[in-house]
């Protein structure tokens, strides 16, 4: 049984800024794709990876290790710190063609969640959302469950959103997602609203398991996305 702790065990805002239309330097080298040796991780995240690629329609291993990871990120969040200060709530965005099988890894997240305890399944699923929407509803809901996986399909879309200066929703939701990334090991103080939400939140945890076609992504990379460090906090992963 996965039991809820606030206690942890010790083991910028975006602002608007024109795209940046320089071409890459020629000597920045690609490092290609993840070897295969990296991705045979053991424990569980092995074992849901390989589950994952068991029951694929397209068996993909980046998706599949991608999906297990963000899922093992969430069950530990707001249980555990290294020794740096850091938590597990992690940023993964997996890039890939359409057809590839990108919404598998999420079904099986989803299912596992199911399954945790019968008592508190409903409680693990209502944690586990496509998207918050705004940086509004990213924060009530943070605020309700404390623990979230935002597993966003197509999030190249939000950022390219959120290129638009005049979408404060979409500039809102990413200036949000850079907020708890940083307050995971701290507390959240929420904006005033009326609603009967507690003022604060200790150790919020939000983890984000984006996937987005390769060509889109890249088209919604800004340079303030590149400054405000929210590139930066995402592990991108070539699938």
């Amino acid at each position: 049984m996965v039991r809820e702790s606030t206690e942890l065990i010790s083991t910028t805002q975006i602002e608007e800024e024109p795209e940046c239309e320089e071409p890459l330097h020629d000597d920045v080298l690609n490092p290609g794709l993840v070897p295969d040796d990296l991705l045979n991780i053991p424990g569980f995240v092995g074992e849901l990876a390989q589950y994952t690629l068991d029951t694929a329609p397209f068996p993909n291993r980046v998706l599949a290790v991608t999906g297990a990871l963000a899922m093992m990120s969430f069950l530990t969040g707001r249980r555990i710190v290294g020794h740096t200060g850091l938590a597990s709530n992690m940023y993964f965005l997996a890039l890939a063609e359409t057809g590839v099988g990108k919404d598998h890894p999420r079904k099986i997240n989803s299912a596992l969640a199911a399954n945790i305890e019968t008592e508190v399944a409903d409680e693990w699923i209502s944690r586990i959302q496509e998207t918050a929407g705004s940086g509004q509803g990213l924060e009530d809901a943070v605020i309700e469950k404390k623990l979230i996986l935002l597993q966003n399909d197509e999030f190249s879309e939000v950022l390219l959103r959120a290129k638009d200066s005049k979408d404060i929703f979409q500039n809102g939701y990413l200036n949000m997602l850079l907020k708890f990334f940083g307050e995971s090991t701290g507390t959240h103080s929420r904006r005033l609203v009326t609603k009967n939400f507690p003022a604060l939140v200790h150790h919020p945890h939000v983890v984000l398991f984006g996937t987005a076609i390769p060509s889109l992504f890249y088209e919604s990379i800004t340079q303030r996305l590149i400054e405000n460090g929210f590139v930066s906090r995402c592990l991108c992963w070539d699938a």
